[in-house]
């Protein structure tokens, strides 16, 4: 009931009452507290306390050496650490692990490889994760970035239409990167709106301000730069 009360306060954001359940639920069936530790794992990540989240996922693997989305789970907590050879070991774990329920982990391995600029083993990811997952808009988004940055704008801007699609309420960021991909066809007003967009869901994504100023001044608004 602890365990399961926490994961409802982890999804709603309240953190730190969900870490106190975790607590409670651990200190009450430490032996089968597996899932326990890696969901505190997680919170602790989404409070940025990556040294105590890691101390978690090594306790779930631990227990339960099975348990894949805890492997999935450390490895993205050794990618946003820049450790991303020790994050491919785990993703690779995890879907040897659950490939069934794998979409995910080879979304966040599509990252790494595409951070280690392996764009072509990124590609197979983001495709897997795909297959997996028809409806996961962020792996179009990361494909679309992908293409983007492979030079293949065309196909960049289609997958960033089905990641908008599929998810336009958390969508700031592709339409950020799909400006960009505008912006380099040289289409600046349609650029400066994805900005827009981008900007209206997410008044805090400094890039998308950066973005618009250049694109502005492309376009010879000087006073709007």
């Amino acid at each position: 009931a602890y365990s399961n009360r926490g994961e409802a306060y982890r999804n709603h954001g309240e953190l730190d009452k969900a870490i106190l359940d975790y607590n409670k639920a651990i200190e009450l069936d430490p032996a089968d507290a597996a899932v326990t530790y890696n969901n505190r794992g997680l919170a602790y990540a989404d409070q940025g306390e990556l040294d105590k989240a890691f101390v978690d996922y090594n306790k779930a693997i631990e227990l339960d050496p099975q348990m894949a989305v805890a492997y999935s789970n450390r490895g993205l907590a050794y990618a946003d650490q820049g450790e991303l050879d020790k994050a491919i070991l785990d993703y690779n774990k995890a879907i040897e692990l659950d490939p069934a329920d794998a979409a995910v982990t080879y979304n966040n391995r599509g990252l790494a490889y595409a951070d280690q600029g392996e764009l072509d083993k990124a590609f197979v990811d983001y495709n897997k994760a795909i297959e997996l997952d028809p409806q996961m808009a962020v792996a179009y988004s990361n494909r679309g970035e992908a293409y983007r940055n492979h030079g293949e704008l065309d196909k960049a801007i289609l997958d960033y239409n089905k990641a908008i699609e599929l998810d336009p309420a958390d969508a700031a960021v592709t339409y950020n990167n799909r400006g960009l991909a505008y912006d380099e066809q040289g289409e600046l007003d349609k650029a400066i709106a994805d900005y827009n967009m981008a900007i209206e869901l997410d008044p805090q994504l400094a890039l998308a301000y950066s973005n618009r100023g250049e694109a502005y001044r492309n376009h010879g608004e000087l006073d709007k730069a």
